[in-house]
């Protein structure tokens, strides 16, 4: 069983409070173990040192990218291990990994409906699955949303592979719920179940951030013990707890509308840490991508691909889209702006990602996956259309990356 810690931290805050990322509560603050009880606290220092990503089926190094690494930890509890892993420096993140014994197709529909919500962690939530949607979750359906949740929203996903949100955090960290958390979920197919990382990146310098940071560093793997939970054990019994669970929001939208997807993948000699600065920096876009290109690695930072960069304002080719969420050398999302010829589709929501793996040693997957939410037939027009370029793009990838 976990031991809970009442204690408080540096802020008053109890570690049985009321915060996960939008607004869920951790339920126990708990030691660091392994099955059998025995501690596991591996601490390391090592400057720029390489760190394998998350790959699809594979395991995780112990080392993260290019960071100092200062701990890593598995905890274990009566039904899950999930390990943490902290990583300091440029790229400052947290990291939850565990396998869930369930297919990736009920892991998505657990994180991303309202019933699926209730059934392991929360009685109330609004969800609107497309980019700026509503995603707020709350324990208590009949008290007010609590400050900073309100607003949580969607910024991007690739059904079963993706999901990333808007997070909240708990009252002692004013500065944190306003400006919020940025949260990515990535979905594997592994033996046994889903292999699920929730990756909380960029983090701001100051002390009221440092401090958020080991909070959750100390507390969000109860989201992934809780999802574990229910398919180890089963939904939860909310009426048995004496609370009543909210009927699902209804979100209004043209029953018409149908997703878009364009899928394409190359397989190509090198690491994670050499490719992606072709995708993240103007300078490596412009090497085989587009003649010009303005990037600004955040979330929502510019990233434009100008296939005419000296054209008139607005036919210089993607120009306005933005970041919409990351995590460095594993994945990029960003919006799409569908060609001039296409004013439906333009106005979205579109958008592109690019997954990157490594399925073995000194191999390294590029996946990409392009989407849209509309209706008509100059959304069927503009992906076929997509579909076609992204083979030529496609093509010019490999040859540049093998050349």
């Amino acid at each position: 069983m976990s031991r809970v810690n009442h204690s408080l931290g540096k802020r008053g805050l109890p570690s049985r409070s009321l915060c996960l990322p939008i607004g869920l509560c951790p339920r126990a603050r708990t030691s660091v173990t392994r099955s059998g009880g025995a501690l596991r606290s591996v601490l390391m220092l090592s400057l720029l040192v390489w760190l394998t990503p998350l790959s699809r089926g594979a395991e995780r190094s112990d080392v993260m990218r290019g960071n100092i690494l200062i701990g890593e930890h598995t905890r274990s509890t009566a039904v899950a291990d999930v390990t943490v892993f902290k990583t300091y420096g440029r790229d400052r993140r947290l990291d939850f990994v565990t396998i869930v014994p369930a297919s990736d197709d009920e892991v998505w529909h657990a994180l991303t409906t309202v019933e699926g919500i209730q059934s392991f962690y929360a009685p109330k939530a609004t969800i609107e699955l497309r980019p700026g949607g509503a995603y707020e979750i709350r324990e208590d359906p009949s008290a007010p949303l609590p400050k900073g949740v309100e607003g949580t929203k969607v910024l991007s996903f690739v059904p079963k592979e993706m999901l990333s949100v808007t997070g909240s955090a708990p009252f002692p960290f004013p500065t944190v719920q306003e400006k919020k958390t940025r949260w990515v979920f990535l979905l594997d197919h592994v033996k046994g179940g889903t292999r699920v990382q929730l990756s909380m990146i960029e983090w701001p310098v100051g002390d009221e951030w440092d401090e958020a940071f080991d909070y959750f560093a100390d507390h969000n793997q109860a989201l992934l013990e809780a999802l574990f939970k229910r398919f180890a054990e089963g939904p939860v019994d909310w009426k048995a707890k004496g609370i009543r669970v909210s009927r699902p929001v209804e979100t209004h939208r043209d029953p018409n509308e149908k997703l878009w997807r364009v899928d394409k993948s190359v397989l190509v000699e090198g690491r994670p840490d050499t490719i992606w600065p072709q995708f993240t920096t103007s300078d490596g876009l412009i090497r085989w991508a587009s003649p010009g290109a303005n990037v600004e690695l955040r979330f929502g930072g510019v990233y434009e691909r100008l296939s005419n960069p000296t054209a008139p304002k607005g036919r210089r080719g993607q120009e306005g889209t933005h970041i919409l969420c990351y995590v460095p050398q594993e994945l990029l999302s960003y919006s799409w702006l569908a060609p001039i010829q296409f004013p439906e589709v333009r106005k979205g929501p579109a958008w592109e990602t690019w997954r990157f793996t490594q399925p073995s040693p000194g191999w390294v997957r590029i996946h990409y996956t392009a989407i849209g939410i509309g209706a008509g037939k100059q959304w069927q027009d503009a992906f076929n259309l997509l579909d076609r370029r992204m083979d030529v793009m496609m093509g010019n990838l490999r040859a540049y990356l093998t050349k």
